[in-house]
């Protein structure tokens, strides 16, 4: 029996996960460091081998460098240190009668080429540190949404996206210069004026200043990932990350401080503990102790760049659910149904994440 048209509109169909991807669901604080910890373990040979295949060289060439001007700059730091502690034993019991300065220690020759060329050492290293994270991130996504990459195959990636990689990073860095230059540098100089109105303005200009690099790196945290897992350009990148962060600045923020707390914690322990154990006898500034120091350092990097790149791209997958995105789309990558390789399960471990349950109610849709 019919009655006509319903007076009421359709029903609107709910958004359903695209057949060969993950659908995205919000994660705590737990669930993230749980899921970044068993995606590391199900994968670790292809993201260490990521991560290696670009660092290793890397910090191979950083040593050698190293041990070849350490030396030249150690003479330096060893004068200039000769030369204060001379000025502050000839200062007398009247601190207001300063005695003469003794003279400057003259730079070494050939130390101005050796600064040059630690800096560019140094812009290529974080060139290609970006890379390799930029390569765990394509790992990352692909394990997430039920693949199994592998390390040539996200190195790959990571080379293929690299012009739109190191152009947002030098767009990242422009903006901290500009912000450094106008801000924290002008502030500087009103501060050095001593007491008064203009030394106010230059304290309120540097923590402005120190305020606005903060709140800009924070917006732009997932430009890897936007670059990487959605196949965007440096600028759409950028943009992309802007307006993804804009509602969770504050969650993004937490976030960021609690892995910083916790790694810069973690590292200093081990690299302490392990300097104590190897690097007895061997002075703070001779070669082989600084040398010794940046491998310790590279080493425990190395761990743990495939950690702590998993844990904020599983933050950007969480940071898309809320603005209401229920799809992980992995760009011209396309993913790897569950059915497929590991007989209708996804790879974490064999065991699907949250238990096999979203961590949400059943009852819940992850719109509600």
């Amino acid at each position: 029996m019919s009655y006509g048209p319903s007076p009421f509109p359709p029903a609107v169909p709910e958004p359903q996960p695209s057949p060969g991807g993950r659908g995205l669901h919000p994660l705590s604080i737990g669930q993230i460091f749980g899921l970044a910890l068993r995606m590391y373990r199900y994968r670790w040979r292809a993201l260490l081998g990521a991560v290696a295949l670009l660092l290793v060289p890397l910090y191979v060439f950083q040593a050698l460098v190293e041990t070849i001007i350490s030396p030249l700059i150690n003479s330096w730091m060893l004068a200039w240190n000769d030369w204060l502690v001379e000025w502050e034993e000839s200062i007398g019991p009247d601190p207001t009668a300063l005695p003469e300065l003794p003279p400057v220690p003259p730079l070494p020759a050939g130390f101005l080429e050796a600064v040059a060329v630690s800096i560019g050492v140094g812009i290529i290293g974080a060139v290609v540190s970006s890379l390799a994270m930029a390569a765990v991130v394509h790992a990352a996504g692909r394990i997430y949404e039920g693949g199994e990459p592998s390390a040539r195959e996200s190195v790959g990636q990571a080379l293929r996206r690299a012009p739109g990689l190191i152009g947002a990073q030098l767009m990242i860095y422009l903006a901290m210069l500009v912000i450094v230059v106008l801000g924290m540098g002008i502030g500087i100089a009103l501060v050095a004026q001593g007491a008064g109105l203009l030394a106010f303005a230059g304290v309120v200009l540097l923590v402005s200043a120190f305020v606005a690099l903060i709140f800009v790196l924070l917006r732009w945290a997932f430009w890897q990932q936007a670059i990487m897992l959605e196949g965007l350009g440096a600028l759409d990148g950028l943009g992309r990350s802007w307006r993804l962060v804009a509602g969770s600045t504050w969650r993004v923020l937490g976030y960021v401080l609690l892995m910083a707390v916790a790694v810069g914690l973690l590292g200093a322990l081990v690299v302490a503990v392990l300097s104590a154990l190897l690097l007895r006898g061997f002075g703070p500034l001779e070669p082989t102790a600084i040398v010794g120091q940046y491998v310790l350092l590279a080493g425990f990097n190395l761990a743990l760049t495939p950690f702590t790149t998993i844990y904020f791209t599983l933050l950007y997958y969480d940071i898309r659910w809320r603005n209401g995105e229920l799809n992980a789309p992995a760009g011209a990558q396309p993913a790897v149904p569950y059915g497929s390789p590991n007989g209708g399960q996804p790879p974490y471990g064999g065991q699907p994440p949250y238990g096999g349950q979203p961590p949400y109610p059943p009852d819940r849709t992850p719109d509600g």
